[in-house]
């Protein structure tokens, strides 16, 4: 009888330690426990991920800004480009000239010379800030001028460094005019507010 119970003790012993072990291998090999530390390693393995998302969306968001204020810029130089080519094409040099631009942009208008990229309403040219375009004679300068209001300061820096030869004097009306290139540092010291105003230049 003593023996009887003896393998039964031995029996029910080898059987708590048979699954206290496959418990321990459980818990080893992703229990409960376990589980809490891969759902914490995801967590911040998802944080590390939308922080690196987020660092390349604002990369690449600055450097579309800056790409479509650069195709501004260059949109700006290729439009006064356009006028002044209208200008000289449907003026005729010296006095011919200077009298039809004291008339302002209505013979311009007229003549269907205006750039597309520009709006025309009636007798008036806005640009695409919202501001007025001029065409008009500067009788102390003895030159024909173009002005641009209301643009903003990245396209008016861009404007200003992107000018040729093809113009007398460029600048702002805050900032006076000068002679053709302009470098950056001007450009910006003239071009120093949010809303510009931008004269172009040139001669018969």
């Amino acid at each position: 009888m003593e023996k009887v119970r003896g393998k039964r003790f031995n029996y029910l012993f080898m059987e708590s330690t048979m699954e206290t072990t496959q418990h321990s291998k459980r818990f080893a090999a992703g229990g409960p426990g376990a589980f809490r530390r891969q759902r914490g390693a995801t967590l911040l393995e998802g944080i590390a991920f939308l922080g690196i998302a987020a660092i390349i969306l604002i990369g690449a968001l600055a450097l579309f800004t800056n790409a479509f204020r650069g195709a501004q810029g260059n949109q700006l130089t290729e439009e006064v480009n356009g006028l002044q080519a209208a200008i000289r094409k449907v003026y005729e040099p010296g006095a011919g000239m200077e009298t039809n631009l004291e008339a302002g942009t209505s013979g311009l208008i007229q003549a269907g010379v205006v750039p597309n990229t520009l709006t025309v309403t009636g007798t008036t040219i806005t640009n695409e800030w919202g501001g007025a375009v001029t065409v008009t004679w500067n009788a102390g300068d003895n030159a024909a001028e173009i002005s641009y209001t209301d643009v903003p300061q990245p396209q008016c820096i861009a404007a200003l460094t992107g000018s040729g030869d093809n113009w007398s004097q460029v600048g702002t009306a805050s900032g006076g005019l000068t002679a053709p290139p302009v470098n950056a540092t001007t450009a910006a010291s003239d071009c120093g507010t949010s809303s510009n105003t931008l004269e172009w230049e040139f001669t018969n």
